[in-house]
């Protein structure tokens, strides 16, 4: 477990906006998640549109640590960042003192015949934002994303409840030769490691046929996909293949958006 000291610190928060900083370091970042998922919740977002939401601030922060921190030592840096939700409009701001780099320009540059990751985020990104602002002042980077969304009336809020689950569960059926997985809630880069880990393991322990249900799945990042392609690439080794199955439409959406689609497997 992350030291509750060095998680992400919510600086200040209302019924309209929140601030937070946290350190460089992807295991710090539940809470802002947490606080992005109360947010949305608060003003009735639909559970889909708060889903992209999450899928945007995940691949802005990992895009930040990857490449503005990837040849330093962040020490005691921190990325600020405040989310706002008002007037029909979700604004999230963040500031960090990396190296240069401009989220808002295209740096895919793979083969679309055989699509794998390359800047696959930030065409998730680009695809869900209506607008991706990024300018350098000083040395600090400051990026600025913008989506215009319906929230619901005081009633519907009521009863739309909660509009993300938690965290990531793993169901599994063994069988002689593969396996079944369901995966239920979120993949992000949160848990995509550990996902990655059992998954792997899965196959290697003589099970190389793997058929994950996606069913229950809410969302997914770049580093969901990321674990797919792993996966498959072990299950081939191994002298198996992984298939994705029961696809949700919003699910199939981002693969979509994401070039990924042919990628895979999907049954």
């Amino acid at each position: 477990m992350y030291p509750d000291d060095q998680m992400a610190e919510i600086m200040s928060a209302d019924t309209h906006r929140i601030a937070t900083e946290m350190p460089v370091d992807l295991a710090a970042m539940e809470p802002v998640r947490g606080a992005l998922a109360s947010l949305t919740a608060l003003h009735g977002v639909q559970a889909t549109v708060a889903a992209r939401m999450q899928i945007v601030l995940d691949e802005c922060v990992s895009n930040i640590i990857r490449h503005g921190f990837a040849d330093t030592r962040p020490g005691d840096a921190r990325i600020a960042i405040t989310m706002t939700l008002g007037d029909g409009k979700f604004a999230m701001m963040l500031n960090d003192g990396g190296l240069p780099f401009d989220p808002s320009k295209p740096v895919y540059g793979g083969d679309r015949a055989h699509p794998r990751l390359g800047g696959r985020g930030l065409d998730l990104v680009a695809a869900i934002c209506d607008s991706i602002e990024y300018r350098r002042e000083g040395q600090r980077n400051l990026l600025t994303v913008t989506k215009a969304i319906n929230t619901a009336s005081a009633a519907t809020r009521h009863q739309e409840g909660t509009a993300m689950g938690p965290g990531l569960t793993i169901e599994e059926e063994r069988r002689a030769d593969g396996s079944t997985v369901s995966l239920g809630g979120r993949i992000d880069s949160g848990n995509a490691p550990h996902l990655t880990e059992h998954l792997v393991a899965l196959v290697k322990d003589g099970a190389p046929d793997v058929v994950i249900d996606l069913s229950r799945l809410e969302y997914l990042t770049s580093a969901g996909f990321r674990t797919l392609l792993v996966v498959g690439d072990a299950a081939e080794d191994a002298g198996g293949s992984l298939s994705l199955a029961n696809m949700s439409g919003e699910v199939k959406e981002l693969f979509d958006l994401s070039g990924l689609t042919q990628a895979f497997r999907i049954v």
